[in-house]
């Protein structure tokens, strides 16, 4: 998943130990087109990896957040306290207005939008420790300047860590084709589950495409018009005609007790297939996996082919597979051989 940017504020001031701590309780949380944070919700802090946060009181427009892709800069991500309530009354109307409980901030995705949700009470046990990470948390404006005039002075981040996390962040705009894709392997919705299973064991897979039957005669014909074989065509097929059938799915016949021999893969492939273009970027596919809670995602190409198929672990791997993560790994090590 994608990291913190511990290159910015309230996170350049954490030591490796407090870093560990809020990775353990950071995850990604998704917000569709014009989908509130719930009540609930409101009790961590956000980064916004992509897309638009718009912040409001009573309907009123307060703050906008945004994504690196909205950013001018890399390594711009926004973030935002939910937490954080408006601001008090006047001491003078505190007793007419004992009563009235303060209506809290309201957050809205504008956009398609993904964030890194931080456990409110993970980001209190570092700030109790932290006066730094304290100070820039703080509802008063004058305790976050001060913190960040001592965080200017005291500064002693490497110049360097500031370019990892920018490569960090640039990985999430490159095309998914730079990623490494798994290979096309389609089976007829009329072959056994047997057969289907066969295929995924002999290429190491945990999957394989489906050829829908309404789709095969229509494939003949014009296999027959150009003098082309059928299983090479196959190949190439566009996406948008295929299903996909997974392990899972095998496992799932055999605890109805259906026979992999006699059972098509028509029974339990699913049709309703999502895909992704190649020229998409890697932040592109991390949002579609993650809001239909789906591992794979088939690539097509400019001409509507599937050319490969991503796999949600490939795609992690990509992303940590990164210098900034790999000079962690270092500074964590006791010796050589770790």
């Amino acid at each position: 998943m994608p990291h913190l940017d511990f290159s910015q504020p309230p996170f350049d001031v954490l030591s490796l130990a407090e870093r560990q701590s809020i990775r353990k309780n950071t995850q990604i949380r998704y917000l569709a087109k014009n989908e509130s944070l719930p009540a609930e919700e409101l009790q961590c802090l956000y980064v916004v990896i992509k897309g638009q946060i718009e912040q409001s009181l009573d309907g009123d427009f307060v703050a906008s957040y945004v994504g690196s892709n909205h950013a001018d800069g890399l390594n711009n991500n926004d973030w935002f306290d939910s937490r954080r309530l408006p601001e008090s009354l006047p001491k003078d109307n505190q007793l007419e207005h004992e009563s009235t409980s303060i209506q809290p901030y309201q957050f809205r995705a504008s956009e398609e939008t993904l964030l890194l949700q931080v456990a409110g009470d993970a980001i209190d046990k570092i700030s109790a420790q932290n006066h730094l990470v304290r100070q820039m948390l703080s509802d008063k404006l004058p305790e976050r300047l001060k913190a960040l005039r001592q965080r200017r002075h005291n500064k002693t981040l490497d110049p360097a860590s500031y370019t990892n996390q920018q490569e960090v962040q640039q990985i999430m705009l490159q095309p998914v084709i730079d990623v490494h894709l798994l290979p096309v392997h389609i089976v007829d919705a009329d072959d056994s589950l047997y057969e289907a299973a066969r295929i995924m064991t002999k290429a190491g897979l945990k999957h394989v495409l489906v050829r829908p039957l309404h789709s095969l005669e229509g494939l003949n014909e014009v296999n027959s018009l150009n003098g082309s074989d059928s299983s090479q065509t196959a190949q190439y097929e566009t996406g948008l005609l295929l299903g996909i059938l997974t392990d899972t799915d095998i496992c799932r016949a055999v605890s109805d007790k259906q026979d992999p021999a006699t059972t098509l893969c028509q029974r339990y492939a699913n049709f309703n297939l999502r895909t992704i273009k190649a020229s998409d970027e890697i932040g592109d596919a991390l949002l579609t996996m993650t809001r239909y809670r789906i591992h794979r995602l088939p690539v097509i190409d400019k001409s509507g082919d599937v050319v490969g198929v991503l796999g949600q672990s490939d795609m992690l791997a990509h992303i940590g597979n990164h210098s900034q993560l790999i000079s962690i790994q270092i500074e964590q090590a006791q010796d050589l051989s770790s």
